[in-house]
């Protein structure tokens, strides 16, 4: 959101300040050595020393293809130093880390100046400027000769030429997880995308004002199947839905498509409870070979006439209650006996609930990410939810639901998160006080929140998160 680390972590700040990096650089017992642009070794640790066996006078200033020079006696030696050094104008000219595979690098003896094999892991990690561009390389030299291990020289030569079977074993560990990083990678780009092409614009419908978020967590290696959805309906009802498919990958992320697209196709082909729209959903996973399992609310907003009151009749497959905040502050738990989670089996009872929503009254539907963290329940989530909620309730609709996603889930969400509010008969309070600066419509499946005003932890909830009784707060 434009601040650094230490803005956003003041006390995280103030421990790093303390700490001598430069102390740590040197006693790290991984070999490492500072890189400059012209491949220049700028700096150098106790390790790194130790391993080229040098001193710290013949190591740094030296270029370092001088410091190591390949052996001329040898074709097949000049490999590991082209390598290495494509490696780090690779990394220069990108700005990303280089992964090397397992390199052979013959390294001059300094006591008999013959050269001898040796095997290292390399990589190479930019060191960014405040601009943003690539100032030096972090280079990384783990050694691995001794894991290789064996009389290279006869190895070769019982093999052929080939390379001993500990390198080349070693060598495939590191492509094979190489390999595993990209597939990884490519997931997650997938992901987002299918993520992104499913949390379309919400409808405007008539005396209702509908605002929603999308926050990625921040494990880069995790994806969730987190989605919500809204859609007028051909009775002139709007569909509300939020759901959470199991599972953190790509198939989470397909899964979610399948299942959103599906209960909205059933929601509008035929005027049906929503209970009912679920045992359909149910009926279908099979037959269409949808094999995941989620959690999921769908809802049916009706009118009940001139008065501008509404009536939510809704139905739980396992997933957290959705939060009804009154035009007062006050908060009620929409909590019943949930039924199973999408994909639980056929036969699966479903039940509708209905409430009221009296005009002014907003409703806050949201996923498991929002209030469930590794050290806090989820009954202790909600009830800062509600905290949040209540505390909140005077802001504008999109500027609540970035306060209180601050509040509850803080900088750092440990799962994906999707919120969804219903503004019923929304006053000047439900609409959007300016454009959401992630671009288009707020709702339309934005990433990352935008703080307007402060509304923290000691503002919006209780420092204790008190458990709120259930109906209200």
């Amino acid at each position: 959101m434009g601040s650094n680390r230490q803005d956003r972590y003041p006390r995280t700040g103030r421990a790093r300040d303390a700490v001598d990096y430069a102390a740590v650089f040197l006693a790290v017992v991984t070999p490492l050595a500072v890189i400059t642009p012209d491949l220049t070794v700028a700096d150098a640790n106790e390790a790194y020393l130790a391993t080229v066996e040098r001193t710290q006078e013949e190591v740094i200033g030296t270029p370092l293809f001088e410091l190591l020079p390949p052996d001329g006696t040898d074709k097949r030696a000049v490999e590991g130093p082209e390598a290495l050094r494509s490696s780090l104008l690779e990394v220069l000219r990108t700005g990303k880390p280089d992964v090397m595979d397992v390199l052979r690098y013959p390294v001059r003896d300094q006591r008999t100046g013959k050269f001898r094999d040796r095997f290292f892991a390399p990589v190479n990690v930019p060191i960014l400027d405040g601009s943003g561009h690539v100032a030096l390389v972090l280079h990384h030299a783990e050694e691995v000769t001794s894991y290789v291990g064996g009389d290279f020289d006869r190895a070769r030569g019982l093999a052929g030429g080939s390379v001993p079977p500990g390198y080349a074993h070693t060598r495939d560990l590191v492509r094979r997880n190489r390999r595993l990083a990209l597939q990884a990678s490519h997931d997650r780009v997938v992901s987002r995308v299918l993520q992104d092409a499913m949390l379309t614009a919400l409808p405007e419908p008539d005396d209702l004002a509908l605002v929603a978020r999308y926050i990625a967590n921040t494990e880069a290696d995790q994806v969730g199947g987190d989605w919500y959805d809204a859609a007028v309906l051909p009775s002139g009802s709007t569909m509300v839905a939020i759901g959470d498919v199991v599972g953190h990958d790509i198939r989470a992320a397909a899964g979610m498509g399948q299942l959103r697209g599906l209960l909205r196709a059933l929601a509008w082909d035929r005027e049906e409870s929503p209970a009912s729209i679920l045992t359909r959903v149910d009926r279908a996973m099979p037959g269409l070979r949808i094999d995941t399992l989620a959690t999921a609310i769908l809802g049916s907003i009706e009118s009940l006439g001139t008065s501008g009151s509404r009536q939510l009749r809704w139905s739980n497959a396992g997933h957290p209650p959705p939060l009804l905040v009154a035009g007062d502050g006050t908060v009620e738990i929409l909590e019943t006996d949930n039924d199973l989670p999408l994909g639980a089996g056929l036969g699966t009872p479903r039940s509708d609930h209905i409430h009221r929503l009296a005009p002014g009254s907003t409703l806050f539907f949201y996923t498991d990410g929002l209030v469930e963290r590794r050290n806090r329940s989820r009954e202790v989530g909600v009830a800062r939810l509600s905290g949040a909620l209540r505390r909140c309730h005077h802001l504008p609709l999109d500027e609540i639901l970035d306060e209180v996603i601050a509040a509850v889930a803080g900088n750092a969400p440990e799962d994906d998160i999707a919120v969804l509010a219903i503004c019923v008969a929304p006053t000047d309070r439900c609409s959007e006080s300016e454009p959401h600066p992630r671009g288009g419509p707020a709702g339309a499946g934005t990433r990352g929140t935008r703080r307007a005003r402060p509304c923290s932890v000691d503002s919006c909830v209780s420092a204790e998160g008190d458990p709120i009784p259930r109906g209200s707060a």
